[in-house]
């Protein structure tokens, strides 16, 4: 098996060590070159989730763990700055909705290890200007403006603020059900102007956020898999199903659960196993990825399972 192709496959293993607290084997790096599977880790965004499985195994890197110590540092920096725009958003009285389920957070500890560095809010379109005064005024500068509106600081971590939750999506079915999002959400009985996504709401979002989007990442699959870990009992699959079918989601939603349990479940891995799973992700990241290692990864999967 080609080395990049064996440190994917060792990323996994450390992910899943991650994601359920276990340590794993200190021989899960033999064979396996550091540099590559941090390259590869890297790329993936899961440096930090691999770093933190390495740890536990006693077994230290000066890049890994540098990945780990930024992402606990810049989530909590973010998680500070997402609370503050609350505040302030409270004190303005502008209505929002953090695209997020904070059971979620609490659920899984290991959601800080997330290399995303992004906080996204669907937030009262008239009030788009005061809303950039807002986090101007937080150190933050617009990078984008379109029906989101895109905000960096200096440590890498970004804040969305969207005035729709999705634009015209091609499925009129999708459009329909969004068109009022404030019929489909609950009230954050915790302050005045929030809103919240129940459960179902929120998995909802994810997997239409991933229909507009055309592309998935494995951290939008380890999203899917906390979901479905910790809270998969608590939703009402019937419905669940119904509507997924009513708006035309049903296949993807059922491709993107399979992926997501079988990349991050708790079973040994066989690289045999996750040929389709790795050649579809790898597909998915030429986009985002330096185009040599995207098509040299691509060339690497035909290679060894044609």
């Amino acid at each position: 098996m080609d080395n990049e192709l064996k440190s994917i496959v060792t990323m996994l293993r450390l992910v899943r060590c991650t994601l359920h607290d276990e340590t794993p084997d200190r021989d899960i790096l033999n064979d396996i070159d550091p540099y590559t599977l941090y390259k590869v880790s890297k790329k993936y965004k899961m440096a930090a989730y691999a770093a933190d499985a390495l740890l536990a195994a006693g077994c230290t890197d000066r890049h890994f763990s540098s990945e780990r110590e930024n992402a606990l540092r810049i989530n909590e920096q973010l998680e500070k700055d997402t609370n503050k725009l609350i505040r302030k958003l409270e004190h303005d009285k502008i209505w929002y909705i953090p695209l997020t389920y904070r059971p979620l957070k609490d659920k899984h500890p290991a959601f800080m290890f997330s290399q995303t560095y992004s906080s996204e809010f669907l937030a009262e379109k008239n009030k788009r200007s005061k809303i950039r005064d807002i986090l101007s005024d937080m150190g933050y500068t617009l990078n984008k403006a379109d029906s989101r509106d895109v905000f960096t600081n200096r440590y890498g971590a970004s804040i969305s603020v969207r005035s729709e939750l999705f634009t015209s999506t091609g499925n009129d079915a999708v459009d329909a059900y969004y068109a009022d999002i404030r019929n489909i959400l609950s009230k954050d009985t915790s302050n005045q102007h929030g809103y919240r996504f129940m459960l179902e709401d929120y998995y909802l979002y994810l997997i239409t956020k991933l229909y507009t989007e055309r592309k998935t990442e494995l951290c939008d699959l380890i999203k899917i898999y906390m979901i479905l870990q910790g809270f998969g009992n608590s939703i009402v699959w019937d419905h669940m199903s119904a509507v997924l079918k009513q708006l035309g989601l049903d296949k993807i939603e059922k491709e993107k659960r399979d992926q997501a349990n079988r990349l991050f479940r708790k079973k040994e891995i066989d690289h045999l196993e996750l040929s389709d799973e790795i050649a579809a992700l790898a597909k998915d990241h030429v986009s985002t990825a330096p185009p040599v290692i995207g098509n040299r990864f691509i060339h690497i999967i035909r290679k060894l399972f044609r």
